[in-house]
């Protein structure tokens, strides 16, 4: 104390009255605890949108899967057949048993005007309904033999008609081609047979007689 002034505190030194403070420092403002945001509001917005994609990409997906099905076909759908088979009845021929005949025969030739050694000959025919062979054997000549294949034409009750054809390797002059018809005796037991170059020929170059054996 000095010349009768009141005592003054020291520096940074509290007052009598004064709230305790940090030495030297004033007192800070008063604050609150601070408030927790919260972030629920962003998580539930961003869920909602995710599941909306993809609620969408399965929608089109789904799209897409059933364009391409309708567009393929199904791979078991096989095609209805326009035909159906019906088997023929017990009376119904089979195309083999239809026309032309059957078996081997043989018998004699005769060819009016022909070359030296082909006026008589043997004729030989085996037959299979509408297919068949021929065979002429001549006593004499450039060539003794002549084979042909036979096909059927026609076929009827008092005659049959089938075409002839010499096989390869024949001599065309000495093995032509033509028609042969055989025609049936009444009895059954042997046939004429006839043999033209043109099927519209009147009266046959060749003929013979010949029976089954």
């Amino acid at each position: 104390p000095g010349m009768g002034q009141p005592g003054m505190g020291r520096p940074g030194m509290p007052q009598p009255g004064m709230p305790m403070g940090q030495p030297g420092m004033p007192p800070g403002p008063g604050y609150g605890p601070p408030k927790r945001s919260s972030s629920a509001g962003p998580i539930i917005a961003i869920g909602c949108g995710a599941l909306a994609l993809i609620v969408i990409l399965v929608v089109v997906v789904l799209a897409i899967i059933g364009a391409n099905t309708e567009d393929d076909p199904d791979p078991y759908d096989l095609p209805t057949p326009t035909r159906t088979y019906t088997p023929p009845d017990d009376d119904t021929p089979t195309p083999r048993a239809t026309g032309g005949l059957v078996g081997n025969f043989t018998g004699d030739g005769n060819q009016p005007g022909a070359g030296s050694g082909h006026e008589e000959f043997e004729a030989k025919f085996s037959l299979i309904y509408s297919t068949g062979v021929a065979t002429y054997t001549y006593p004499s000549g450039a060539q003794d033999k002549c084979y042909t294949r036979l096909s059927l034409l026609s076929s009827e009750d008092d005659k049959v008609e089938y075409r002839e054809t010499p096989m390869a390797g024949m001599d065309e002059k000495e093995c032509a081609s033509g028609y042969v018809t055989f025609i049936p005796s009444a009895s059954g037991a042997t046939m004429r047979w006839e043999w033209r170059q043109s099927r519209t020929a009147t009266s046959p170059a060749a003929y013979g007689t010949v029976s089954k054996s």
